[in-house]
């Protein structure tokens, strides 16, 4: 009987989750802002070097695939599914490859640029902080269950 009453608290969105929440609609609007500003960024009057070519559309098309993921992930997320543990979870890790590879890209082309940018640390603190707590949190097991 009491276990049925915690199990109901802990049922929805409510506690940390609602962070989680914000966090997957602000990265979901931020990549895709940032892949229409690399869209855009071609279309600007100014040669792209040829040699800084393949890094704009590693960027595009990296920035409209985690678009797309993410608006899985959302609605994923929002229909309760209990896949989206998972699918966060690779998500998330995803991006902070494609930060790192993006960074050290960079780096090849600029020796002074910085590799671990506040992108990339976003992403790090994100795996860091919300893997664990989708993993052990028995609110997201009392959430997720569809």
């Amino acid at each position: 009987m009491a276990s049925d009453k915690i199990k109901k608290e802990l049922n929805g969105v409510g506690g940390w989750l609602i962070w989680l929440m914000l966090t997957l609609i602000f990265n979901t609007v931020y990549f895709l802002i940032k892949g229409v500003g690399s869209i855009y960024w071609l279309t600007l009057p100014t040669e792209v070097p040829d040699n800084l070519m393949p890094l704009v559309y590693f960027e595009i098309i990296g920035y409209e695939i985690f678009t797309i993921l993410l608006v899985f992930c959302n609605f994923l997320f929002f229909y309760k599914k209990k896949i989206f543990i998972k699918w966060y979870i690779y998500v998330a890790l995803s991006i902070l490859i494609f930060h790192i590879v993006e960074g050290l890209s960079i780096q090849d082309h600029n020796k002074d640029a910085i590799i671990f940018d506040k992108e990339t640390l976003q992403s790090l603190a994100d795996v860091l902080i919300w893997a664990p707590y989708l993993l052990l949190s028995k609110r997201v097991k009392a959430t997720f269950t569809r």
